[in-house]
């Protein structure tokens, strides 16, 4: 996804040009205190919070990234290495998996996948089990 180096700041009530401000927050998730670095966007014009899009879902995917790693689960970062090492697909990890493809978008945005589905993902991730689930499925 390409990022605009410029977002709509109201104050000046124009595109303007923005320096990002890292911030360490802390947020209640389902219950769980969770701790993640916070992308904030500051209008060089007139010092204002700008809201550049893509840093709203960047935000989002960091704070349930937390979570997922303060509960044992494997992060989206995770999931796209797994995408990455079995050169698969969505689609294609979608079927091993058996769910919906948007499932595994949703995984990938931040979404919490349940326990089972990410047992499955770690079964997935180790070669020795892949190879012998390939045997498997090649078979049926």
């Amino acid at each position: 996804m390409k990022i605009s180096k410029f977002a709509y700041c109201e104050s000046c009530d124009k595109d303007v040009a923005f320096d990002i401000v890292l911030e360490n927050r802390e947020i209640d998730v389902r219950g769980v205190k969770v701790k993640y670095q916070h992308k904030k966007a500051i209008c060089k014009n007139c010092g204002e919070v700008v809201f550049p899009v893509s840093y709203g879902n960047e935000n989002y995917i960091a704070m349930m990234d937390a979570y997922k790693e303060k509960a044992g689960l494997l992060t989206s970062k995770d999931i796209k290495e797994i995408l990455l090492k079995r050169n698969m697909t969505q689609l294609q990890l979608a079927k091993l998996l058996s769910i919906g493809e948007k499932d595994i978008t949703r995984y990938l945005k931040g979404h919490v996948q349940s326990k089972s589905i990410d047992n499955m993902l770690r079964l997935i991730r180790d070669d020795i089990v892949y190879k012998r689930m390939k045997l498997v499925l090649a078979n049926i």
